[in-house]
């Protein structure tokens, strides 16, 4: 993919001006849980958010596209009356619930519970439908 010079300044001012821990505090995220949509481990991801480390142009492309899709996304379902913070991504679920992912996941596609996608923010659940979700591993 070809460095997009606009993609990476946005990258760049949202991480001084503190969009990493912004964008995390309002999806209601463990560090752990955004580095896994940042697609890094979670030790990298908070000299990231603490800004603890010098960054490469394709970091603040990564953080860029990935901030600028889940405002995006936000946006639309604030547009749609949808709030958040009412709702878990799956991998979280995964977590929480002490299962592979993948198990989640073939229960999802089996039908035996329901998700909403949300873009690159991926499929998430009804907070009050987790304990349901566990009745069905």
């Amino acid at each position: 993919m070809e460095a997009d010079p606009g993609i990476e300044a946005y990258g760049r001012r949202s991480w001084e001006f503190g969009g990493l821990l912004g964008m995390r505090l309002r999806l209601g995220l463990t560090r752990n849980a955004m580095a896994e949509f940042l697609g890094t481990s979670q030790a990298t991801y908070k000299t990231w958010e603490e800004g603890t480390v010098k960054m490469y142009a394709s970091t603040f492309q990564r953080i860029g596209r990935f901030l600028l899709h889940a405002e995006r996304q936000l946006s639309y379902l604030a547009e749609h009356g949808v709030d958040v913070t009412e709702l878990m991504p799956l991998h979280s679920v995964a977590g929480q619930l002490g299962v592979p992912h993948e198990v989640l996941m073939s229960r999802y596609r089996s039908g035996l519970f329901t998700a909403d996608d949300l873009g690159i923010l991926g499929l998430w659940v009804d907070r009050e439908d987790v304990e349901k979700i566990a009745g069905v591993l």
